[in-house]
């Protein structure tokens, strides 16, 4: 065990190091995500709220803003995107960019404001799945910081001024809160259960990127309950669902906001989220389409069938060790939200760099278990190595940059074994004893 002043001396220089590189490469990056999420309720309120839905509008939307950024003096980063962004590519939907509009309508102030927030956010993130896992504060602290100055997702992210850190700290925050129901009053676990069930929705409409771990852990934590409670819980849900649709119709006074939305980003072109790889979309779908010669459709409901075949397979009671329950394994909530994010991941057509930051979950989770299995532990924090960049740095100076995005597109992998072998052994999903994290703080696992 390290002396805790040599700890504090560790996370001190980890700060130090990582606000050198924000400031002065991350942060004066001018944000080019961003600009579309401050900017549609920017140009909605410099029209006087006559625009409408921005899925219809775009050019219109487009106009205000570049007309705009002509005529603010000294706002530097709101030229340079502003420069690379004359038109808008408008696919966030519309509770994400109505949420936006709380921010002040100085650009610079806002992107400041918004990665402020967003660099607390990770911390608070790393902090609950840390304190959920039983690693040690120091290795939380130590993990975090490190992930935020070498991995490429979380740089990515707040350089582009995205919303994923949001994403991965909702999904910790649900699982934090499914962690304090048990033991807890009636009245206090609905009103826990209803607002964890409400936050899943959210972030659903917020991104969704995040559907399937949030329709997974709504699944298991309303299994968890009993009938009445699930039934209550999911009505004061969806009646706060509802709220957050109307919301957006409202703000952009449009009812068919939602639809035209839809039928941009999914309906009107099917190829919508085909981002080429040159432009960072790391899908392992996407690869796998082109270098098979395959339609994504016929190629995702193949690779869907065979991850469902091998879930059945090892969470067949005959071929489980004997005494092993296998419903502690199945909706165990870091079960669910993992598998919910690996197969994402493993189907989705589109997954740009920041995406793969909610590799972290299953990562940290399957990394805990090592005082069960090091090889399942080992299987986690590959995964986590591979999503996170650090192999660039060695295929590059041997020109293998061909293998770098087949490396990031396949960082999901080593965590689905990881998860199978979780299962198959009947692991619970929060090991009974301390994960050498615990008891050995001074060791990165």
């Amino acid at each position: 065990m390290l002396p805790r002043m040599v700890r504090a001396l560790v996370v001190l220089l980890l700060t130090l190091v990582a606000a050198k590189l924000y400031f002065s490469q991350v942060f004066t990056q001018p944000g080019l995500d961003f600009y579309h999420f401050w900017g549609v309720p920017a140009a909605l309120e410099l029209s006087g709220h006559r625009l409408g839905s921005p899925y219809a509008r775009g050019e219109q939307y487009a106009q205000v803003l570049n007309d705009h950024a002509g005529t603010v003096l000294g706002d530097e980063k709101l030229a340079r995107v502003n420069r690379e962004r004359r038109t808008l590519d408008l696919t966030g939907s519309p509770l994400l960019y109505t949420a936006f509009a709380v921010l002040p309508k100085n650009y610079s102030t806002a992107l400041g404001l918004f990665r402020g927030f967003e660099v607390v956010l990770f911390l608070v993130a790393v902090a609950l799945l840390g304190s959920a896992y039983h690693y040690a504060p120091f290795l939380s602290a130590t993990l975090g910081l490190t992930l935020l100055i070498a991995a490429d997702p979380y740089k990515n992210d707040l350089s582009l001024g995205n919303i994923d850190i949001l994403l991965l700290c909702g999904l910790a925050g649900g699982l934090a809160m499914i962690e304090n129901l048990p033991g807890r009053p009636a009245w206090r676990r609905l009103t826990f259960s209803s607002g964890v069930l409400a936050g899943l929705a959210c972030l659903t409409l917020l991104k969704p990127l995040v559907l399937l771990p949030c329709l997974f852990l709504a699944i298991g934590l309303c299994r968890s309950q009993s009938k009445r409670s699930s039934l209550a819980s999911s009505g004061i849900a969806w009646a706060s669902t509802l709220a957050l649709v109307l919301l957006p119709c409202l703000y952009f006074g449009s009812w068919t906001v939602w639809s035209d939305w839809y039928q941009a980003v999914y309906g009107a072109d099917q190829k919508r989220l085909f981002y080429p790889v040159e432009q960072g979309n790391f899908s392992f779908m996407l690869l796998a389409s082109d270098r098979l010669g395959v339609r994504y459709v016929p190629l995702a409901a193949g690779l869907g069938t065979l991850l469902l075949t091998s879930l059945l397979l090892v969470a067949t009671p005959g071929r489980r060790p004997e005494g092993t329950g296998q419903s502690v394994a199945i909706w165990d909530p870091h079960l669910l939200v993992s598998l919910g994010v690996l197969a994402t991941f493993a189907l989705s057509p589109l997954a740009w760099v920041h995406y793969y930051m909610l590799l972290l979950i299953p990562a940290l989770w399957l990394g805990s278990l090592s005082a069960q299995s090091m090889v399942i532990a080992f299987l986690g924090l590959t995964a986590l190595a591979m999503s996170s960049g650090a192999a660039d740095y060695f295929l590059l100076p041997f020109q293998r940059d061909t293998l770098i995005p087949w490396l990031r597109a396949l960082s999901w992998l080593p965590a689905w074994i990881g998860i199978l072998l979780v299962i198959r052994a009947g692991t619970r999903g929060i090991p009974v004893e301390a994960p050498i994290a615990r008891r050995h703080p001074g060791r990165l696992l």
